[in-house]
């Protein structure tokens, strides 16, 4: 056999895997931030969900109080007794927007219209909460 050839093969081989794994990881890493993205999203509109349900059923008032710093968010109620704290990947970054990082609900309803910028990486979102619905938009 040809030890020579085989060498010229596995080298060329190598490289070319090389090259792919190099020119495919900036695409792994926005999927993955996307990923985190949504998960997040699909938490706090849960959240918000079981907030409104909240405050229906119990005549109180709900605080959803972000702290961008540890990386958390609080759900509590009118007497500051917490009902959930949830805990969200390193990697994301909130620029608040949110008056003293909270969004408060009552009887049913969010309080005021709240928007907030989330980042992982490279990739930015703005994420609306709307008055009243508690619906979530979230736009690049």
């Amino acid at each position: 056999m040809n030890h020579k050839g085989m060498y010229l093969t596995e080298a060329v081989f190598v490289v070319v895997l090389i090259c792919l794994i190099l020119l495919l990881t900036p695409f792994i890493k926005n999927n993955i931030c996307d990923i985190k993205i949504k998960y997040f999203i699909n938490s706090l509109n849960n959240d918000i969900n079981y907030g409104l349900e909240y405050s229906i059923t119990h005549y109180n008032l709900v605080k959803i109080k972000f702290y961008p710093n540890k990386h958390i968010y609080k759900i509590t109620d009118g007497n500051a007794f917490i009902l959930k704290e949830k805990k969200y990947d390193k990697s994301l970054l909130i620029d608040s927007y949110i008056i003293y990082d909270v969004i408060e609900i009552t009887h049913g309803h969010v309080n005021e219209y709240n928007y907030f910028y989330l980042s992982c990486g490279k990739i930015k979102y703005k994420v609306n909460i709307y008055e009243k619905s508690g619906i979530i938009n979230v736009s690049k």
